[in-house]
């Protein structure tokens, strides 16, 4: 087990004075264990210092403790030496982080496996000869990485079709539907090397190359399949017209064309390969290959040229350039190209035959001897370093222990993995109460370690993420403490970043560095704004949770959160893209199209109050309100006014009449912006996805009902709760609406966009520190967006936790059952607390 541990760490908290200071406080600090005598006290800062009110303002922190330890401090003020006191404190009980509990161990079905195997793909590609292959199976990428993405137009998605008669033949690949084309990256990046039509055939059309790919149709109309035109007297077409493949190419306004010797049959998948070398045209070659038969392409040896392509022209997908018009039934799948004409037999079986030669995702439950292949609906993406798949949901696998791998094309397992517990997604139905003030304090940190994990990754910008070896154990407070390291810290530990998405890959992130070149910590260790957070090791569904939460001294630019989390990402070329399509998912457009199923519910404090800001009150009255969200608490802020009365922050005070100036009151001149929060304000959000404001009304309800899927509901308290004592803090989650309790008084109410899957109980304090906008600048935060203040202006601050407790309502109480999907990657930034 790779176990990880930092060391007993005490940051001084602030000093009391007999009377106020008039200037900053400078001490000889000294500390010995508490049971030693006086002469054992040892100096460890020869000049301490505090502001005028006792505050830490160096940061400094004594380091390499013993845990659950007895010391004393002796302070000696430097201007009056006579003026000695001690201080006495225990350290706390230590927590390591372990494994990933999930990682190659356990599979819900549903979930999304990531296998990291570097050269997977290696023996089963044809040779490009320096070209490219584009496998157009769930990505958008160049296998090799070598070249840029295709861009889609309009969303183009992806579609698995099978041969009617040929039942193991079937392929996935972009589909045109007549309405979406695509067309080849013209933009030459850092990453990526540009692909135009002078690439494939040379600025004067003398370059030789093969050219394959698979395509598919759907009817007997003609259509484009592959277009790229330079001007009006140069242009490479590839068609299907009149049942026959033609390949036409123009030069100067001569044109060449190659027709299949016989018509192309509807719903098979043929793959198109042609030879052209343009100075010796009579060892063109040209088939269509097909089980059934191939077709050859009799005239190919009169292609005597391409193009000219001066312009450096695009080369279009599923669509006819000149004519404007997109193609409507076709599909291509496995786009390769190479500049050469010559094409080993070898590689040729590897283009003809993907189904045999593709690596395939094998299951052998313990005790039997048959295995079980992945059926390849299940495969989401696979190139030369990654193999991604989804666990069946369906009966394809039973519950149980398997082994699994990847077989290749020679029977070879790569990738073996033993023991892997394949299992239901569900939730825990019985709950739990661990009470840190009963009981044998040991006995209550056990109950804690076998109930939660750590995370330990990072989310929110320019923060060093979340480090599950910053959750303390505080047995003189009998507390769990989350301690958060804001902008000054300048100790040992190091923050997280993102999990490495290699063969090295833990399920949890990496230590985190600054790796910008222009950043002038390039290559240090990140240690500001990381926090501590913990996490239910069961998902849970509809009931109530209460934690009992002492929130530190009044200080900004961190948040501290409770929030139910249950997250699923899905791309077109997954099988369940469809069924969430249906139940209403909003895909993200463009390139890279993909939709975010997140059922989540948080409690989020500090923050601003202003749901959102409209010019005037003109424009209010022309929006649509959601009803859900309108209740006497919701607040809005309005720029402009006839009056200074009609400027301001106002408050809702008749939910049923949003759009009338009289159902509002004024309650401030100050519109509370987001980057000015305050403790006596909180965020109680429900989820069903992340699109789009959350602010609960928009500028007209069909931009609503498309894009908005989560809403933020900002909440005044009347409370400032950075007070430094325990308040009871409970969500209720039920089928229809989400309610928000603090000391068993109700706060407020939520009934839109309620989640309705099971979710990990999660909490803690983190950094939210939107980047900058600046492209100049990307490892500092944007001020302007950091929504709990700025500048996290602490050493570190911890948050305690004196009880926490869940219990399951009845489907009665709750009004309805959970619905059950495993999220995609449940593994995600979780350790073992050890």
């Amino acid at each position: 087990m790779a176990i990880e541990t930092i060391g007993i760490k005490y940051t001084i908290p602030k000093l009391s004075f007999d009377r106020p200071a008039s200037t900053p406080q400078i001490f000889i600090l000294e500390l010995k264990l508490a049971n030693e005598p006086d002469s054992s006290f040892t100096m460890i800062h020869p000049n301490y210092q505090t502001d005028m009110e006792g505050n830490n303002t160096d940061g400094f922190m004594i380091l390499s403790l013993l845990e659950n330890t007895d010391y004393s401090l002796r302070f000696t003020n430097k201007a009056y030496p006579e003026k000695v006191f001690t201080k006495n404190f225990r350290t706390a009980l230590n927590v390591s982080s372990g494994n990933n509990p999930y990682a190659d161990k356990i599979f819900f079905k549903g979930q999304t496996i990531d296998w990291y195997y570097p050269g997977l793909m290696k023996a089963t590609l044809a040779d490009t000869k320096g070209g490219f292959f584009f496998n157009f199976d769930g990505n958008y990428r160049e296998v090799e990485q070598n070249f840029g993405n295709m861009v889609p137009v309009d969303g183009i998605s992806f579609k698995t079709v099978a041969e009617a008669t040929i039942s193991n033949r079937k392929l996935q690949g972009f589909y045109f539907d007549g309405s979406k084309y695509a067309k080849f990256n013209d933009v030459n990046t850092n990453r990526d090397a540009q692909i135009r039509a002078n690439d494939l055939f040379g600025n004067n059309s003398d370059k030789s190359y093969s050219l394959f790919f698979f395509f598919h149709l759907e009817d007997q109309n003609d259509k484009v399949i592959l277009h790229t035109v330079n001007d009006a007297q140069n242009e490479f077409k590839i068609s299907h017209t009149g049942r026959y493949i033609v390949v036409s190419a123009t030069k100067n306004g001569v044109t060449n064309i190659a027709s299949s010797a016989s018509q192309v049959v509807q719903g098979r998948w043929y793959m198109l390969g042609i030879k052209i070398s343009p100075g010796t045209p009579s060892a063109n070659t040209g088939y269509l290959y097909h089980p059934t038969g191939n077709i050859n392409f009799p005239t190919i040896s009169q292609i005597t040229h391409s193009m000219v392509t001066t312009a450096e022209p695009a080369i279009y997908l599923g669509r006819d350039v000149t004519a404007g018009v997109t193609t409507a039934g076709l599909l291509v799948s496995r786009f390769f190209y190479s500049p050469s004409a010559t094409m080993t037999n070898q590689n040729l079986n590897k283009l003809s035959d993907p189904w045999g030669q593709t690596p395939k995702v094998m299951f052998q439950k313990n005790g039997e001897s048959t295995t079980i292949q992945l059926p390849e609906i299940w495969r989401k993406k696979l190139d030369d370093v990654q193999l991604s798949f989804a666990v069946p949901p369906d009966e394809t696998l039973i519950p149980g222990t398997y082994d699994c791998w990847i077989q290749n094309y020679q029977g070879n397992k790569l990738n073996l993995k033993t023991g892997i517990q394949i299992q239901e997604f569900n939730k825990i139905t019985t709950g739990f109460d661990i009470d840190f003030s009963q009981g044998a304090f040991a006995d209550r940190v056990n109950d804690f370690k076998n109930t939660f994990y750590g995370l330990h990754g990072q989310w929110g910008g320019a923060n060093g993420g979340v480090n599950a070896n910053l959750i303390y154990f505080n047995p003189d407070d009998r507390t769990v403490q989350f301690e958060a390291h804001g902008d000054r810290y300048n100790g040992e530990v190091q923050g997280v970043g993102r999990p490495a998405r290699d063969s090295s890959y833990s399920g949890y992130g990496v230590p985190k560095v600054h790796d910008h070149p222009e950043d002038p910590l390039n290559g240090q260790a990140w240690k500001t704004r990381v926090g501590a957070v913990a996490v239910s090791k069961a998902y849970c569904g509809y009931g109530e949770w209460s934690t009992w939460m002492k929130i530190p001294k009044e200080s900004y630019g961190y948040c501290l959160a409770l929030w139910v989390f249950h997250y699923q990402e899905f791309y077109p070329t997954d099988p369940l893209w469809q069924h969430w399509i249906d139940k209403g998912g909003k895909p993200y457009g463009g390139e890279d199209s993909y939709m975010v199923i997140n059922h989540e519910i948080d409690m989020e404090l500090p923050s601003h109050l202003t749901m959102g800001v409209v010019e005037n009150w003109a424009e209010l009255a022309n929006c649509y309100f959601d009803p859900k969200a309108m209740d006497t608490k919701f607040h809005i802020a309005v720029q402009t006014g006839a009056t200074t009365d009609d400027i301001g922050l106002f408050r809702l005070i008749d939910p049923s009449l949003p759009n009338q100036r009289s159902s509002w009151v004024k309650e401030s001149d100050d519109w509370e912006p987001s980057d000015q929060p305050s403790y006596s304000n909180l965020k109680f959000n429900n989820w069903i996805g992340e699109k789009d404001s959350g602010k609960g009304f928009s500028s007209d309800k069909s931009s609503y009902d498309v894009y908005e899927e989560y809403l933020a509901l900002l909440t005044k308290t009347e409370h400032n709760y950075a007070d430094e004592q325990f308040h009871k803090w409970t969500i209720k989650w039920f089928k229809d609406k989400t309610q928000l309790w603090i000391d068993d008084v109700l706060v407020r109410e939520n009934r839109a966009f309620v989640p309705y899957i099971p979710g990990r109980l999660t909490f803690g304090a983190w950094f939210p520190s939107a980047f900058a906008r600046s492209s100049e600048t990307p490892w500092l935060y944007d001020p302007n967006r950091a929504w709990a203040g700025h500048p996290a202006d602490f050493s570190t601050l911890n948050l305690e936790i004196s009880r926490i407790s869940y219990r399951p309502y009845t489907t009665a109480e709750a009004g309805g059952d959970n619905e059950y999907y495993s999220e995609t990657t449940p593994e995600a930034n979780l350790r073992e607390l050890v």
